[in-house]
Parts: structure tokens; C-alpha cells; sequence
């Protein structure tokens, strides 16, 4: 008898990644509201948000922003790996970036922190850790910006 293959595991197509990203984002968009505070900063309104990496997760998983308040994002890396924060489409001034997004990417060596700045549209977005197989094996969060 032809053994069977298990697809729960063999990466991006596999059921139980699927499974991650769904239950991500359904949790995301159940979320309360677990947001960063909104700060003065040269005399713009900033959101500071942190999110501590670490194999393989992100703590907390599941963040809450204003949309189009400008985030300014720090990666905390505790792990002894190198990991990065990776969201595709995140939206963005412009028109161009209105039809494709912006691609926010920020990333963190071992034991260190690095910080990005954007400005979310409304809406649910993944963020994961595009190193390797981080992001299979568990590396993703979803981003809510609501009004």
C-alpha cells in the first residue's frame, strides 16, 4: 500500500499553514484592542509599537493600530538567530502604493533591535518572518488598522 504524504507540514501550499494564517487572522480580527500609544513626537502623532521576535514567534502576535497614524514599529530580537518583520502590502501614500502596497521590512541580528516607520491604511495585515523557514514554522502575527 502506497504510503500517504502528510501536507499538514510541507510549507506555504500545506493545509497547516493555511491553518496558522486563517486562525491569524480571525484572532486578529476578534481582537479588542491591544494597541500602541499614541505619542507627540516633533509635533506629529506617532504610534510606538514593540514586538519581541524569537524562534519561532512573535510576542504578542496579534497588534492593534489607528490606521493612517504614522507606527513607528520596534523589533526586539531575543533570539540567537538572525529574524525580520515582513509586511507585503501595508498600504502607503501615493497612488501607486494604493494599488500595491507598501512593503514594510525591518530586521533584527541576534540580541538586537531595529525600528521601522509606516503608516497603515484600515485593514487586517499579515506580518511573518521571511528568514528561512521562520515563517512555517510559526513566525506570523496579523496587524489590525482600524479607525
Amino acid at each position: 500500500m502506497p504510503q500517504r504524504k502528510d501536507v499538514s507540514t510541507t510549507g506555504p501550499s500545506g493545509r497547516g499553514y493555511a491553518r496558522r494564517i486563517a486562525a491569524a487572522l480571525l484572532g486578529g480580527l476578534l481582537l479588542a484592542g491591544c494597541g500602541g500609544r499614541v505619542a507627540e513626537r516633533n509635533g506629529a502623532r506617532v504610534q510606538a509599537i514593540a514586538i519581541t521576535s524569537a524562534e519561532f514567534a512573535f510576542a504578542p502576535a496579534q497588534v492593534r493600530v489607528r490606521a493612517n497614524v504614522p507606527v513607528q514599529l520596534t523589533l526586539d530580537n531575543r533570539g540567537l538567530l538572525t529574524h525580520d518583520l515582513t509586511i507585503d502590502r501595508v498600504g502607503g501614500p501615493g497612488w501607486l502604493a494604493g494599488l500595491v502596497g507598501h512593503r514594510v521590512h525591518v530586521e533584527a541580528g541576534p540580541g538586537s533591535r531595529a525600528i521601522a516607520t509606516f503608516t497603515p491604511t484600515p485593514g487586517a495585515y499579515l506580518f511573518y518572518c521571511a528568514q528561512d523557514r521562520h515563517a512555517i514554522d510559526g513566525m506570523v502575527g496579523i496587524l489590525i488598522a482600524a479607525d
